[in-house]
């Protein structure tokens, strides 16, 4: 009897936590508010929906993983240059966040009429929330990229 009420607090205790992953989860989804492509410098660039993941690390603090799935389309007649560096997140307090550099990374040249697949990556404290991604090959930003609560 003993073994068998064991086993249903630990189900539920199971249970529960999973509960309490969802929501969380829901509470962190975000999109961007402008989601069709754009081309910029012929080079073409389209999102796909982001992702938000809990990160889980030795330390307590908590983490969110922001990723938003990139496919870039060079349109013009030389070769061009798209990855993961190109981009920035900026959040609500105003501080700006580059890629996280311990998640797999992309870039490369990319020849007339070929494609670029990747995903930017980047970590935040629990509380951050995003505000905009810009895309800034050189020091000035191109575009920029509003980012909503879903």
């Amino acid at each position: 009897m003993k073994k068998i009420s064991l086993l249903i607090t630990i189900l539920l205790l199971v249970m529960s936590g999973c509960t309490q992953k969802k929501e969380r989860e829901n509470e962190n989804s975000i999109k961007l508010v402008e989601e069709e492509s754009v081309v910029i410098d012929g080079l073409e660039i389209q999102f796909s929906e982001v992702k938000t993941t809990d990160i889980v690390t030795q330390k307590d603090d908590e983490r969110i993983l922001y990723t938003f799935p990139v496919t870039g389309k060079n349109l013009s007649s030389v070769s061009k240059g798209l990855g993961a560096a190109d981009f920035k997140l900026v959040a609500m307090d105003g501080k700006t966040y580059e890629i996280d550099h311990s998640f797999v990374i992309f870039g490369d040249s990319v020849a007339p009429g070929e494609r670029i697949e990747g995903e930017l990556n980047f970590s935040l404290e629990g509380k951050t929330l995003p505000e905009k991604l810009t895309y800034q090959p050189t020091d000035k930003v191109v575009k920029t990229w509003k980012i909503k609560k879903k």
